[in-house]
Parts: structure tokens; sequence; C-alpha cells
């Protein structure tokens, strides 16, 4: 039952067809609950997807919207059917998040900002190819304490590295924490130490866990 209607989405998404899967995610939400929703079909069928994106070295514009928007629409049919007292209101503070130089895959970092924003964090997305000095000014800018760069292949994730350096020039180690991701960073996993990173995480699932752990982190320096 679940395997068929992940391939359904997923060909929905191929397909460019919003319409069918907010149908088709409606009605499994309706069915059977949202408790289970994101495990059991969102990360799936978005895992599949960007597997086939990275194999693919890119895919259709119209694809990379329907596949956003999928997650967009899916997570907000798990926080409007999540009882109030169980949805997480809590500001935890802004973020700035990006492709580094030379890269366009956009699709992970949107779907990423979804997870985030439903999670209490204020996102300020400052899109693709960006040069590593414009993540550290729009963190200083908005004063933000984590900065999340994205990267598909590796001869763009090496450019992250700068961001490092940035970081270290302007002595923001002990304010600013660097969050990398993408799907070379699942493959590689000594490169997140190879551009400076405090840390990755495999599925978009488990990204807010690694942004509190780093805000703790980030505080506990503050009280060393």
């Amino acid at each position: 039952m679940e395997m068929d209607i992940q391939q359904e989405l997923l060909q929905a998404i191929q397909d460019a067809d919003l319409n069918r899967a907010t149908k088709l995610l409606t009605g499994w939400g309706d069915l059977n609950g949202y408790s289970g929703f994101t495990d059991q079909i969102l990360l799936p069928v978005l895992e599949k997807y960007t597997l086939d994106d990275f194999k693919r070295d890119g895919s259709p514009l119209a694809q990379g919207y329907v596949a956003a928007r999928f997650a967009e629409i899916a997570i907000n049919l798990v926080i409007e059917n999540t009882p109030a007292g169980q949805a997480l209101k809590e500001d935890k503070g802004p973020i700035v998040i990006g492709n580094i130089e030379d890269d366009f895959h956009s699709l992970g970092r949107r779907i990423i900002c979804s997870f985030l924003r439903s999670n209490g964090w204020i996102i300020h997305d400052i899109g693709n190819d960006i040069p590593a000095s414009e993540f550290v000014e729009k963190a200083i800018e908005t004063n933000s304490k984590i900065i999340a760069v994205s990267a598909m292949m590796y001869s763009t994730a090496i450019n992250i590295s700068e961001v490092r350096e940035q970081i270290i020039r302007r002595n923001l180690e002990k304010e600013v924490k660097l969050a990398v991701g993408g799907a070379i960073f699942n493959l590689r996993t000594d490169l997140v130490n190879e551009v400076g990173g405090d840390g990755t995480v495999k599925s978009a699932l488990h990204v807010p866990k690694l942004f509190d752990d780093m805000l703790t982190d980030l505080k506990l320096q503050h009280h060393e």
C-alpha cells in the first residue's frame, strides 16, 4: 500500500502534476492519519526523487518546482492536522541558507526550508550560486547563528571551505555554526571536515534536530 502511493507520488512529481500530487497526499492522509505521514510517505518519495536527480545531474525546472511544492503542501497538511498542543510554535531565531557558488541544485534546499519553518526557524533563503562572503554578511546582518550551505557535487562542495575561512577571518567561530548538506555529503562523509562544516545529516527529517543541537552548543560556548 505504502509502496504504491510512493510510486504514484513520484510519478506525479516526474510528470510535474502538482494537482495530482496534492490529491494523492490528501487522500492518503485522510484515510490513514498524519502521525506517520512524514516517515512513511514524504521522506521516502523525496529521497528517491533526489537520488534520481543526482544520477541525472539535474532535472527539469517544472519537476523541481513540483517537488518543492509537494514538500510544502505535505508539511502544511501535517501541521494542520496536528493537535494544537503538540504543534511546535517556538521562535528559534533566524538562519541563513543557500547554495554555494556555482551550485544551482535548489530542490533539497527548498525542502529543508519547509522543514525548518515548520519547526520555528526564521529562514533567510539567499538562493543559488552564492559567494562565501555573502553567507557570512547575511548572517551578520540578520543576527543568524547558523549558516546552512548546500551543494550537490564535489566540484562545488569544496567551495564551502571559503565560508569557513570567512567565519574565521571575522572571528565568528563562537558566534556562528556552519551546517552543510547535499547528496555528495551522503556519499563522502569525510567531506564535512574537509570543507570545515560543523555538521550534516542524511535526510531533511533530521535537520531540525541538528540545528537545535548547534544552537545549544553555541549557548554552552558562551557560558564557558
